[in-house]
């Protein structure tokens, strides 16, 4: 049996060698290929470096103007008169004061009113004599947000108001 997987093995190398130098001739070899054909000549083609391209014109970038976030209404303004300051920046206030939250809702509604702005939104919301109120109003160019917040655990009213 051995005899016979040896022979059976030696006869595939064989085959395999033949098989291996007949496909061998039929390939393209590196040779034939340098007997290609010159398609155009160097000699006919003006020199590079007798040519000397010109510059074109361009212009210039000019910068975008850039849009900066400058409030166009001083936030002290819309300090409420019985109020006290917690914190302020260029574009927010925070208050607290201890005004009835109705008194305090109508004063910044009618402020804004004043300052020629349309109420956008105006939601009133109390429970379990939890208050919190929201205002807002623009005229194309500015926004306010006047927020008015009573814990009913606490005597104080919070309001926070943001320009942009």
């Amino acid at each position: 049996m051995k005899i016979v997987v040896i022979a059976l093995a030696a006869i595939l190398v064989f085959v395999g060698a033949i098989f291996a130098r007949t496909n061998q001739s039929n390939e393209p070899t590196f040779e034939s290929f340098e007997t290609q054909e010159v398609l155009s000549d160097s000699s006919e083609t003006p020199e590079s470096s007798d040519i000397t391209p010109s510059p074109t014109p361009t212009s210039a970038p000019t910068p975008a103007p850039t849009q900066t976030q400058t409030p166009l209404t001083d936030i002290g303004q819309f300090r409420y008169p019985e109020s006290f300051i917690v914190s302020s920046t260029g574009t927010t206030l925070s208050l607290i004061s201890s005004e009835d939250t109705d008194k305090i809702t109508d004063w910044y509604k009618e402020k804004i009113k004043n300052q020629g702005m349309n109420v956008k939104a105006f939601v009133v919301t109390k429970t379990n004599d939890n208050v919190l109120n929201t205002l807002v109003g623009a005229d194309g160019k500015r926004e306010i947000r006047v927020e008015i917040k009573k814990n009913s655990e606490e005597q104080t009213v919070r309001i926070l108001i943001t320009v942009k």
